[in-house]
Order: structure tokens, then sequence, then C-alpha cells
């Protein structure tokens, strides 16, 4: 049975977007799966070794439809339009 990790977050206030930045070492893009309910992303990682999850509370209402992500070398990073 795997771990399941709790990935260090840190959330990024621009004027007109937050953004979302996770490590989750040893992950892909497509092992990643993100769900925002209110103001609560939820963050869900898995591969065959590794587990991730992590809710991040967010300080701002954000446009749920504007939702752009990446990942680079275990560096998630989601982005947000503010409301």
């Amino acid at each position: 049975m795997t771990e399941i990790r709790e990935p260090l977050v840190d959330v990024l206030e621009e004027e007109d977007y937050l953004s979302v930045i996770a490590e989750v070492p040893g992950v892909e893009k497509q092992d990643i799966a993100l769900h925002l309910e209110g103001d609560m992303l939820e963050i869900a990682a898995s591969t065959r070794d590794r587990k991730y999850w992590k809710e991040v509370l967010l300080p701002w209402a954000v446009d749920p439809q504007s939702v752009e992500s990446s990942c680079r070398n275990g560096v998630l990073e989601v982005k947000y339009r503010k409301a």
C-alpha cells in the first residue's frame, strides 16, 4: 500500500488571478486530478509508486472556467482568474 503524502503548496495572489503551486515529485500532469468546490481546491495525484492529496482553501472566489495548469519537473502550477 502506498502512503498518501501531502504536497507543499503555495498560493500566490496576483492582481487578477490566483496561482497555486504544489510540489508533487515523480508525477506527470496526466496523473493529477483537480476539483474546485466553492473556495476549496482539491489536488489529488497518483502513480504506481506515489500518492499525493491536499485541500487548499483559496483566499478569493475564482472563475472555475478559467483554470490553466501545467506540471514541470514535479512542480504543479494551477492558475484561476479571480471572480
